[in-house]
């Protein structure tokens, strides 16, 4: 019985219509290709293809290294210092497999697609990095070999260290040849505005088709968690996906093994067994992603104010001394453990409608977290750098934090916790004032201005407090922020607005103070008041779009 669409639309499962005239379908005559009809063909996996082309791309490679070698594959039509995936149908067909979707068309290079691809599609090149020319190429975006060979320099160097899990290569080429995504992602962290600003729309395509692949890596894991420490611009904090992100990342960790990294796992792939990975990963590849994971995971969360989603088992906890993991991760990891402990039993697991602890209890817990602070800062944090100093001061002040709430009374415990976090605060706004906040994880900026907002609850509070000095320090964060403002709708430039009236607006208590939100409550109950000044001015709605809060929620 002869097969009614020829190989290759079946193996890109488009519509054939060879039956529609002479010469066969017009998917292969645009590719110069015989039109083939094969009843017992069967179509080639996505990870299986992608694996071909892999192996494709590195025999090129080998064959541009060897002179003799090239010059003898060349025809004579082509060009003798370039040599292109395109040079053989094949061959051509196999590096574009990336820029087909499922009902897409792929055309020769010489004629024009028959219809769009999407916008994360990619056509790939092969030119080594120093001949002239586009060597990588992701939509409408051209990277030469130099340019691709800095972003990635400038990647390690200066942001890799925030959150230092070990890669299987810091090669561009090897890290392509293992993943496009996170070859791609480390370029749009590392580049500038202007080419992130084009290259986020394709990366964030990538991201989508790689999250609803039929396997996963490590290396995607990696790429996620980038995102989740250097996001994309946004207008709203609202349209954030990082928390998405993040989450997706520790499911495919969980799914890979990566919580036991010394131990096999044997997938399950197709509804059956398929013994344990063809990939035979680096142990401590595998360990230090899942100690980022679990880093990332306690800095969203205490950032939005919600309980974590990774448990620390006892596996987890020996970890953070294993001597293959990097001091930096293993002090960011203890540090955040220890906070989102702190914060799950002051405000997360009480037997109240909040969660929250009541006053004198929770100063209490307050005060003994702050001696478990304190400890661990001299028994594992002797020497640390900027990223881990701003990780613990947020800690810190966040402790602090929750005997500022409203429903505390007046007392000397209380006083001594709100000069603490005046002191805590002031020294967090000076260290990251001189930091460039346009290559800093997005973190650091969310501790800034975490800081600020408490100075900006101590001005509102009847305590006797260097009101010129928390202005000046108030301001100091403004500055900063100004500098990683790239447009004048980002969320950046909005918080610089609100931190400019915030110290002048007088808490009216229009609405119930905000206690569910754990660490994070003063920020949502200080963002409170300004909404209320904000409904009283009548100014626009979106200034008042902060942290996918439900702020109708509150009545008002």
């Amino acid at each position: 019985m002869k097969a009614k669409a020829c190989t290759k639309c079946r193996q890109w499962k488009a519509r054939c219509d060879a039956a529609d005239g002479p010469g066969g379908c017009s998917r292969c005559r645009s590719l110069n290709l015989t039109c083939v009809f094969d009843a017992s063909f069967k179509r080639m996996s996505k990870g299986r293809r992608l694996q071909q082309m892999s192996n494709e791309i590195q025999q090129l490679r080998q064959a541009l290294s060897n002179p003799a070698a090239s010059n003898a594959s060349t025809s004579p039509q082509q060009s003798e210092d370039t040599i292109t995936v395109t040079a053989d149908p094949g061959a051509w067909e196999t590096s574009n497999l990336l820029q087909a979707t499922s009902e897409g068309t792929v055309t020769s290079p010489s004629l024009q697609l028959l219809q769009p691809l999407p916008a994360s599609s990619m056509s790939m090149s092969v030119l080594p990095a120093s001949l002239p020319g586009p060597y990588r190429t992701l939509g409408e975006v051209n990277l030469s070999g130099v340019q691709v060979e800095r972003y990635f320099k400038t990647y390690f160097a200066r942001h890799h260290p925030s959150l230092p899990f070990k890669v299987s290569s810091e090669s561009p080429d090897e890290v392509f040849s293992r993943s496009p995504l996170l070859f791609w992602v480390i370029c749009a962290v590392a580049s500038s505005w202007k080419q992130q600003s084009q290259l986020a729309p394709m990366v964030k395509a990538m991201i989508a088709e790689t999250i609803h692949a039929n396997s996963h890596s490590v290396d995607t894991i990696q790429a996620l968690l980038i995102m989740c420490l250097w996001p994309f611009k946004t207008t709203r904090l609202s349209e954030d996906p990082a928390p998405f992100y993040c989450s997706i990342a520790i499911q495919m960790s969980l799914q890979l093994g990566l919580h036991r990294a010394s131990q096999p796992y044997w997938p399950l792939r197709n509804g059956s067994l398929s013994g344990p990975s063809t990939v035979m990963l680096d142990t401590e590849i595998r360990l230090t992603t899942w100690l980022a994971c679990y880093v990332v995971n306690q800095m969203q969360s205490s950032h939005l104010g919600v309980p974590s989603s990774i448990s620390a088992d006892a596996n987890l906890l020996a970890a953070f001394g294993d001597p293959a993991v990097e001091s930096v991760l293993s002090q960011l990891c203890r540090i955040y453990h220890l906070l989102m402990q702190s914060s799950w039993e002051i405000s997360g697991n009480a037997p109240t409608l909040t969660g929250m602890l009541e006053p004198t209890t929770r100063l209490a817990m307050v005060k003994q977290h702050h001696k478990r602070l304190v400890a661990l800062e001299q028994q594992h944090l002797a020497r640390k750098g900027d990223v881990v100093r701003i990780s613990l001061l947020y800690a810190r002040l966040q402790l602090c934090s929750f005997a500022l709430l409203d429903d505390v009374p007046l007392s000397d415990d209380v006083l001594d916790l709100a000069r603490d976090a005046e002191v805590t605060a002031c020294e967090l706004i000076d260290l990251t004032y001189g930091m460039n906040l346009s290559i800093a994880p997005i973190h650091t900026r969310r501790a800034m201005c975490y800081a600020a907002f408490v100075l900006v609850r101590l001005l509102q509070l009847p305590f006797e407090v260097q009101r010129e000095m928390l202005h000046d320090s108030i301001e100091r964060v403004r500055q900063s922020l100004s500098t990683a403002v790239s447009a004048p709708d980002d969320i950046s430039c909005k918080a610089c607005t609100v931190l400019q009236e915030l110290p002048y607006i007088e808490n009216k208590h229009r609405s119930p103070p905000i206690l569910s939100r754990m660490g994070a409550s003063i920020f949502y109950d200080t963002l409170r008041v300004y909404w209320e000044h904000c409904l009283e001015k009548q100014m626009p709605e979106e200034y008042l779009d902060f942290d996918k809060f439900d702020w109708s929620a509150l009545g008002m």
